[in-house]
């Protein structure tokens, strides 16, 4: 199978933020790799192509093709037609907020072939590529959608597609290049900085550190302590994650949950707790007395005890 990578420009400031940028990169991965094609890929997201540019979501290579542009969602169907803004579909239907996609994507296109058409001898990159913009929606484009591009749209190269579309039109796009594999690395990295973050299904860095762990005090992993990273980490007693779950499975404890508790860590210093259990998760007072919450959520400070079952665990404060 070919080599697939993802390379990350910007680290996003907030955790949310980063949180998006994780689901949508891996999300990339997962159909670039689906799609079994023989050529290798290399994506970039989240890239500042120029000083003039808002940036670029997403940067697509392939040896025959270059797609720029910009990664939406939007809950249900919408209507994009020529000349008009967009709307969502359904009820009211306003214009949606913000600019429209087609004239970001059509930015992000503009500002990555500005960038590539300086001189790049030094990676022997060809100069002027056609480069495709495009809107790529996540996770698909609902249905029901009604979305009509006009002829000059088509004449430069813009596209609205569904992320399950992305492999598939990248293949079939041609951009007047042949770039080898190192030609795409150079271009990901030293011409647009970006940091290889996946390589051959290996994720080989945090967007954030973690800065909290989950310290277990009884059980078989008794004394392990379990870095917490950002957004949502589950607790329970399965043992396989789903998709892109993080998880800190315990084992030996029949009345754990299988799926107990989230615990969500974002950019302040408290860890929510929200309990998912039947029998409910204790939080030990300083006074040794316990509060029970069941189906609820509770924030956490450094040092709280938790009982899930018989076992017993603690946050901390990583590197205090």
């Amino acid at each position: 199978m070919a080599t697939t990578q993802i390379y990350i420009g910007g680290i996003p400031a907030s955790a949310g933020d980063r949180w998006v940028l994780r689901e949508r990169a891996l999300d990339i991965y997962a159909h670039l790799r689906q799609a079994n094609q023989p050529a290798p890929t290399v994506a970039l997201l989240n890239v500042a192509a120029g000083p003039s540019s808002a940036g670029v979501d997403l940067l697509l290579l392939r040896p025959r093709a270059l797609l720029a542009g910009t990664l939406r969602t939007f809950d249900g169907p919408i209507e994009a037609l020529p000349g008009r803004p967009w709307r969502g579909l359904g009820g009211a239907t306003p214009p949606l907020p913000g600019p429209s996609p087609l004239d970001v994507a059509r930015a992000a296109r503009d500002a990555v072939a500005l960038r590539l058409r300086d001189p790049l001898d030094r990676w022997g990159v060809p100069r002027a590529p056609r480069i495709l913009g495009a809107v790529v929606l996540f996770p698909a484009i609902h249905p029901d959608s009604r979305i009509s591009l006009d002829i000059d749209d088509h004449r430069q190269g813009l596209k609205v597609l569904g992320l399950d579309e992305l492999a598939g039109v990248a293949a079939m796009v041609s951009s007047g290049v042949e770039l080898t594999e190192e030609q795409m690395r150079a271009v990901a990295e030293h011409v647009f900085g970006g940091r290889l973050w996946v390589d051959g299904g290996r994720m080989l860095f945090d967007l954030a550190p973690a800065r909290f762990a989950l310290r277990l005090l009884d059980g078989e992993r008794a004394g392990e302590a379990v870095p917490l990273p950002e957004g949502e980490t589950v607790v329970g007693r399965r043992r396989t994650a789903r998709r892109y779950e993080r998880r800190v499975a315990i084992g030996g404890d029949d009345l754990i949950s299988s799926d107990h508790a989230l615990l969500l860590c974002g950019d302040d210093e408290a860890v929510r707790l929200r309990d998912t259990s039947k029998n409910g998760t204790w939080i030990v007072r300083s006074d040794g007395q316990e509060q029970h919450l069941r189906g609820a959520e509770q924030v956490l400070a450094p040092g709280a005890v938790l009982r899930m079952g018989v076992t017993r665990m603690r946050l901390e404060r990583l590197n205090d």
